[in-house]
């Protein structure tokens, strides 16, 4: 899990536990305790931390976890894979995508069957908007 020489100086993690900026303090001083990081930048609203190693430094991953665990938190590495499938569903792209595999089906109902005045239906076009507290992670 370490890594010497590498060409770059940044490591993302994905942070776990975090709900509130005294949060966000805690895990950025948490990485900053690790040995070799010159500075680490901690974005409570996607859960996500970026850490600026030293130059010449070992880039020793599994310190950066074990720090985030004795904070109380817990974390892993941001891989390429994780951070697209995170982009893809994340913030306004989950809202629209959601809301058109909601409404184009409710729409059919409600103007190609007629049943836009019966009782169940104004049950079922109601759960959906149960769904508007998604935060897109």
């Amino acid at each position: 899990m370490s890594q010497t020489g590498s060409a770059t100086l940044d490591t993302e993690l994905l942070v776990s536990g975090m709900t509130c900026n005294n949060c966000a303090r805690h895990v950025t001083e948490a990485l900053r305790s690790v040995p070799g990081v010159r500075r680490a930048v901690v974005d409570l609203e996607h859960g996500a931390a970026t850490v600026r190693w030293s130059p010449n430094t070992d880039h020793n991953t599994s310190l950066l976890l074990s720090a985030l665990d004795e904070a109380g938190y817990s974390g892993r590495v941001k891989t390429s894979e994780t951070s697209s499938c995170k982009a893809m569903l994340s913030g306004w792209r989950f809202n629209v995508i959601f809301g058109l595999v909601v409404t184009i089906p409710l729409m059919i109902l409600e103007w190609g069957f007629g049943v836009g005045l019966e009782r169940w239906y104004h049950w079922l076009a109601f759960a959906p908007a149960l769904e508007c507290g998604h935060d897109g992670g």
